[in-house]
């Protein structure tokens, strides 16, 4: 989370905002993105595998995260919108870019950290 309002600062740095800002949006962002993904794999997984099934296409299980993983980028992208929109208010098209960019930048350091940890399972194991 910190590396995460970092780079949100350095997409903010004009705004002349303190850290501690960047840090608690950063909080409140991973509070969001932990509750939608337990909602979206806990509690939408059954009702999109059923809607799914319903329309004649069978979807596996196994291969939910696939499925499902694209569907919460874009809520986390919609809300991160949002979210910057009302504490920044910056216009909506720079909005949508940085939204964007720390999106992107959240799905690569959340991949980068389950690596780091399969290391450290696999090291101390």
């Amino acid at each position: 989370m910190p590396l995460f309002a970092l780079v949100l600062a350095g997409l903010q740095w004009r705004k002349r905002r303190f850290f501690g800002e960047h840090l608690v949006f950063s909080l409140h962002f991973t509070a969001f993105w932990l509750t939608s993904l337990f909602i979206a794999f806990y509690g939408g997984a059954a009702a999109i595998f059923r809607f799914a099934l319903r329309h004649g296409t069978n979807l596996s299980f196994l291969n939910s995260d696939n499925t499902l993983f694209p569907v919460a980028l874009l809520i986390m992208l919609a809300y991160t919108s949002l979210a910057l929109r009302a504490v920044y208010h910056d216009s909506i098209p720079v909005v949508l870019a940085k939204a964007g960019v720390l999106t992107a930048f959240f799905h690569y350091a959340l991949d980068i950290y389950r690596f780091i940890l399969f290391l450290t399972a696999l090291y101390l194991s």
